[in-house]
């Protein structure tokens, strides 16, 4: 990928609508996924916040941050490069923009990353990349046993971890997680979606929250 990047916040419903048709519903398997017109809703009601990196002309990547008003835990809810665009960068200067984005906003981002123990063999190969790609912005994995709503219907999958990544990895804190406030969002952001919960992710939930706010000793690098 040539140099020329340019990464911008898209404010126009007809580019988000694109970089959803061309970069990001071909990049996640349909259970990972909202539909175009759920995402376009989320969008016109300022539940997310969406980045495209351009080259030529043509959108080759698409950042996408969910937040709630009120509160300051944002989700990285979508990072996808297109099919034509990947292994050359794109997908680290789109991050590392959208990062410096939040640098005076919030202290991290949360993400949901595949656990390369739990998909199927054929898919290990991919869900380590994506570790060791996550793994250069520091990003720690949090001791909750997570699940994630499934598609409408479906049952919560298994496959994720619920991850922080610090917007300032040279502040010299702690990472401190206020786990109860956090869930409270995750659930706001999937009610929002429309998503479906089941008991088990119903469970999981509260169990967290039972468990009080995260700390040091309850998070580790990925």
């Amino acid at each position: 990928m040539s140099t020329d990047l340019t990464i911008r916040r898209i404010h126009a419903r007809g580019e988000v609508a694109a970089g959803y048709t061309h970069v990001i519903e071909p990049a996640f398997p349909p259970a990972e996924l909202v539909g175009a017109d759920e995402y376009l809703r989320l969008f016109r009601e300022g539940v997310m916040d969406v980045w495209h990196a351009e080259a030529a002309g043509e959108t080759v990547g698409c950042a996408v941050i969910e937040h709630v008003d009120g509160h300051r835990h944002r989700l990285l809810g979508y990072l996808a490069v297109a099919a034509t665009a990947q292994s050359g960068g794109v997908g680290g200067r789109l991050l590392s923009h959208v990062i410096a984005e939040h640098r005076d906003v919030v202290d991290h981002l949360y993400a949901e990353i595949e656990n390369p123990d739990r998909v199927p063999e054929e898919e290990k190969a991919d869900a380590e990349r994506r570790h060791r790609f996550y793994r250069r912005y520091d990003t720690r994995v949090l001791d909750v046993d997570y699940l994630t709503p499934g598609a409408p219907g479906e049952p919560s999958l298994e496959t994720l971890d619920l991850c922080v990544i610090p917007t300032d990895p040279d502040r010299g804190e702690p990472v401190v997680v206020r786990m109860a406030e956090l869930l409270e969002v995750l659930v706001s952001l999937r009610e929002r979606a429309g998503e479906g919960f089941d008991d088990r992710w119903a469970a999981m939930v509260a169990g967290a929250i039972r468990a009080g706010d995260g700390h040091e000793a309850g998070i580790r690098h990925l």
